[in-house]
């Protein structure tokens, strides 16, 4: 059916998200993100109309007040590299008195909702530190931000959002991903306020931004559909690249990212049925599972050059958000922590003489860089700024990362010494995306993404203009890489599909 009347709100270019419209259904709220992750929330008319600026510092969509006289959101702060979130309400007709209800230190909270019985505000919230679950748990404020109860992360869900409250009912819904799921492939459950009790029951795959009818009998989400795929291209004609096709039916949704093992063949994850494993891809199309643990995810691969050894992200020992490093050797398929704790660790890089591993670790909610040797040793944090996805150089003397610092707050390129931390050099024109830049062979250039993401670019380190290598994709790059030799160029595209969906959901 086509919509009677449509319009569309002023372009911008910064991330949007939060979309909330006014309880009189006469207004749209949004937030906009820019380059410094500096939160603005806007109003405007549903008829059309210039947008309205109404706060500063906000970091989540709102939530209305049954009465509509009030709204909340979260504000995310940093200092010292330690982090604080804050539930923030503001009366709807006087938004210059901002109430300070809730303040956690070395959290996240990562969503939040009003319930419609108006007497508590359920929220998100996921621990940090490396004593400290990094399962999402939630808890009930009053109004004020007095505390009123608590519920204990499920055991077997890593990952909640999108939360609702069912009108007239101690019950919410929310968007979950079960411990060997990927992020796309979120599920339905709801959570009885009042017992504790989690449930999951049906819906389609890849859901999330849930909202309710007034019965709270029908729910209606976004669908995301993903299809990856694979594409080879030789150094000498990087614009006709072929798609390398696996030939075994496998989910595709999860190919986001992968690693040559040296020269001809990749190695990547792939979902399977209660486990996401480590998959290798030979040039014919044939497929083969390396490793066989299941009710986990294994992620992230990175090939240690002239060696049999692969090192991968992992939650099989510790399951939900809380992942360490692991190592598998392809030869006798054993598999082996690197890291341990209640951390996040990710991105890992190996250096091309074999010796290092450099990641990015979240021991307290903000992100930083560390090393530890190739095969097991003590975990080294060499970054003194917040810094993640980082690519060690060709020699092994430093690492390309991304930074953030507490004074400026813009996210940029950096150039930063393997051994102390330093900042060596800031790379300001080279976008960031969350497709992390690479080295070039030799060491004198950087290969990146453009902001659209369908580009790879490269950039001399010291002068000269940026060229393009590739042409544009009609789908957005999520992963490339070099092959050891550095006569191939491998990347992965994904194609996303996104819909309106309703839900039937069963009374309690």
């Amino acid at each position: 059916m086509t919509a009677k009347t449509e319009w569309q709100l002023p372009p911008y270019s910064e991330v949007t998200f939060g979309l909330t419209f006014a309880p009189d259904s006469k207004s749209l709220y949004y937030v906009l993100h820019d380059q410094s992750e500096w939160g603005r929330l806007y109003n405007v008319d549903v008829r059309g109309g210039v947008p309205k600026t109404l706060v500063n510092d906000i970091d989540g969509p709102i939530t209305f007040s049954p009465d509509s006289k009030h709204f909340a959101f979260v504000r995310w702060s940093e200092d010292n590299q330690v982090g604080t979130n804050k539930i923030i309400a503001l009366d709807v007709n006087d938004i210059g008195i901002q109430r300070e209800i809730v303040k956690k230190v070395g959290t996240r909270i990562l969503d939040i909702a009003w319930s419609d019985k108006r007497d508590q505000i359920a929220a998100i919230v996921f621990n940090g530190g490396l004593h400290s679950s990094l399962r999402g748990s939630l808890f009930f404020y009053g109004p004020e931000g007095s505390p009123k109860s608590s519920i204990p992360a499920e055991p077997t869900i890593r990952s909640m959002e999108s939360t609702v409250w069912i009108p007239g009912t101690n019950v919410l819904a929310f968007a979950g991903i079960a411990d060997w799921r990927t992020n796309q492939q979120a599920g339905l459950y709801d959570v009885s306020s009042t017992s504790g009790e989690f449930r999951t029951f049906p819906s389609p795959p890849y859901v999330y931004k849930l909202s309710t009818t007034r019965k709270g009998d029908l729910l209606s989400a976004i669908q995301q559909t993903r299809t990856a795929s694979f594409w080879i291209a030789d150094k000498s004609s990087l614009d006709s690249a072929h798609r390398l096709v696996p030939a075994d039916d496998i989910d595709s949704s999860s190919f986001d990212s992968f690693s040559w093992d040296g020269d001809d063949n990749l190695i990547f994850s792939s979902a399977l049925p209660h486990s996401i494993n480590l998959m290798r891809l030979h040039p014919s199309g044939q497929t083969e599972k390396l490793t066989h643990a299941q009710g986990c995810a294994e992620r992230e691969p990175a090939y240690v050059p002239n060696t049999s050894l692969v090192v991968y992200v992992s939650n099989c020992a510790t399951l939900g958000n809380a992942r360490n490093l692991w190592q598998l050797d392809l030869k006798t398929g054993r598999s082996e922590p690197l890291t341990a704790g209640l951390t996040r660790d990710s991105g890992p890089d190996v250096s091309r003489d074999g010796k290092w591993i450099a990641y990015t670790a979240w021991p307290a909610v903000v992100p930083s860089l560390w090393k530890l040797p190739v095969g097991g040793g003590t975990p080294q944090k060499f970054s003194r700024v917040q810094a993640w996805q980082p690519s060690i150089s060709p020699d092994g003397q430093t690492a390309l990362a991304m930074i953030r610092e507490s004074y400026d707050g813009r996210v940029r390129y950096a150039i930063l010494s393997l051994s102390n931390g330093n900042i060596e050099r800031e790379l300001w024109d080279i976008p960031t995306s969350n497709v992390g830049a690479r080295w070039e062979l030799d060491g004198q250039a950087i290969d990146f993404l453009d902001a659209e993401g369908t580009r790879l670019w490269r950039k001399p380190i010291i002068g000269g203009p940026m060229t393009p290598l590739t042409a544009r994709t009609a789908d957005p790059i999520t992963d490339f890489s070099w092959n050891q030799r550095g006569n191939k160029m491998a990347f992965t595209t994904v194609h996303t599909n996104y819909d309106v969906v309703f839900i039937r959901r069963k009374a309690r």
